[in-house]
């Protein structure tokens, strides 16, 4: 009898080691879980940061973009401005010119 008891003592404690380290295995599983969880997030933020950052950068360069193009467009008018009046004095000239002979 006292050997039974001594078998089913080792195979309850057997048992109870088993349970344990089953525990404990799904606790390092959950938290590998838990650790692969913020790794995901970690990336996303980033990638989410990366994206606000490169939109940022973008909205400047086509901020930048149209004001170059306008002050572009400026100078353009300008010298269009600057070419008729040369054009106009030109003529002037050439009429008085003409007049005068």
């Amino acid at each position: 009898m006292d050997e039974f008891k001594i078998l089913t003592n080792n195979h309850r404690e057997t048992e109870r080691e088993r349970e344990r380290e089953e525990r404990e295995r799904e606790e390092r599983e959950r938290e590998r879980e838990r650790e692969r969880e913020r790794d995901r997030e970690r990336e996303r933020r980033e990638r989410e940061r990366r994206y606000r950052e490169i939109a940022s950068d973008r909205a400047i360069s086509n901020i930048e973009q149209r004001e170059a193009d306008s002050i572009f467009s400026l100078e353009d008018a300008r010298g269009h401005e600057r070419e008729r009046e040369n054009s106009l004095r030109i003529r002037s000239f050439v009429k008085l010119t003409i007049k005068f002979h």
